[in-house]
């Protein structure tokens, strides 16, 4: 699956991106940086309500200090949205198996992400045992805090070593993804790819897709 990846700290222009993949993808994600965990200041998730987003389902990446803080406004979002999954990097966690626990309680969806340096061993085992169908892992594959990084080709071991350590999710690749990695990330064993800056960089949005399927299929 690929998944559009949107970072901006502007409605205006997250808006803009939706309405330009709307219609040829079923999910996008939006990413929230609280100027902390990385050099980014975002929408915050409360924000997110004025957003028209058709029938996608949407991914909350939060790239935040001890994202359980932010689950409420997260949450809000429930209402509108068919199908909510909320990510959250680790790495500033103070428990995964709340995070997942308390996504769960209201009907969403649950994510934990892993920075690219961060191993795959930080992941709590009791936390992957709370992952249902829906859920996922998250690795990132160029370092969290800002659009527009080269891939880091060290994430391919860490695909394969994730598969090996009982992702039950879906396992979702994010950050310099171009077609080139995401057929060298799924022969890895992923399955999802967050698409940002090459996405957004292309000039027929709808042609970038087709082209980016043709390796996911």
């Amino acid at each position: 699956m690929i998944i559009p990846a949107i970072l901006e700290n502007s409605i205006d222009e997250i808006q803009k991106k939706i309405n330009l993949v709307s219609g040829l993808v079923d999910r996008i994600q939006i990413d929230i940086y609280d100027g902390i965990f990385g050099n980014e200041i975002t929408s915050e998730p409360g924000d997110l309500l004025e957003l028209d987003l058709a029938e996608l389902s949407l991914d909350i990446h939060l790239m935040t200090v001890d994202p359980i803080v932010f689950l409420a406004d997260c949450l809000e979002l429930k209402e509108k949205v068919q199908n909510l999954r909320i990510i959250g990097q680790i790495e500033r966690m103070s428990n995964q198996e709340d995070f997942i626990s308390q996504a769960h309680s209201v009907g969403c969806s649950a994510g934990l992400a892993l920075d690219v340096y961060t191993p795959a061993t930080s992941l709590d085992k009791r936390a992957m045992a709370a992952l249902t169908t829906g859920d996922g892992v998250l690795a990132m594959s160029v370092k969290a805090g800002y659009s527009g990084q080269y891939f880091i080709h060290r994430i391919i071991e860490k695909i394969k070593e994730l598969t090996m350590f009982g992702n039950k999710g879906n396992l979702i690749i994010d950050g310099g993804e171009d077609p080139i990695h995401i057929k060298m990330s799924k022969l890895a064993g992923a399955d999802q790819f967050a698409v940002g800056s090459w996405l957004w960089e292309h000039k027929d949005i709808a042609l970038a897709i087709k082209e980016l399927n043709k390796f996911v299929e």
